[in-house]
């Protein structure tokens, strides 16, 4: 296999807000197991070794929520962590990460960046764009690309962090 690229939910169905487009709630309550927690750091290794030793070019580890940002910093240090001990042959890695950006700051912006995140903030309301772009802009650094959906009130925001 040439390229290989996974979509991760590192806390299940786990989520620091409601929105309204979001269908993943909705399904959660439905599962015997509403959530499964934070995955744990033996799946996680199991997860990162079976990538890359299936991919022969490339390999991209995409997060996704609920809210993914939930499992913490440290869990996402792990992940680089155990993706460079794991990377024997050498394979070009990228990383992506879909988030509300309520846990974003300095230190996140920080990371994100020194492993080249591509990261992707959605939001449902203008007003929390608004709010949290220039947040966003008065800490750090950035490049957005918008796409906006006026009907649904979706707007999905393309982010690639530097710091000043």
């Amino acid at each position: 296999m040439p390229s290989l690229m996974l979509l991760i939910k590192p806390v299940s169905s786990n989520c620091n807000m409601r929105c309204r487009y979001c269908f993943y709630t909705d399904t959660a309550k439905h599962r015997a197991t509403p959530s499964y927690g934070v995955m744990s750091l033996p799946t996680m290794e199991n997860v990162v070794k079976k990538a890359l030793a299936a991919s022969n070019r490339q390999c991209t580890f995409a997060f996704q929520g609920g809210e993914p940002t939930l499992a913490g910093l440290d869990f996402y240090k792990a992940f680089i962590g155990v993706v460079n001990r794991h990377n024997h042959k050498q394979l070009q890695v990228q990383y992506a990460i879909q988030t509300n950006g309520n846990s974003i700051d300095r230190d996140w912006a920080a990371f994100l960046a020194a492993h080249h995140f591509l990261v992707v903030f959605r939001w449902t309301e203008p007003e929390i764009f608004t709010i949290c772009t220039a947040e966003i802009r008065r800490t750090m650094g950035l490049f957005l690309m918008l796409n906006t959906r006026r009907s649904s009130l979706i707007i999905t925001v393309l982010i690639i962090i530097y710091l000043r």
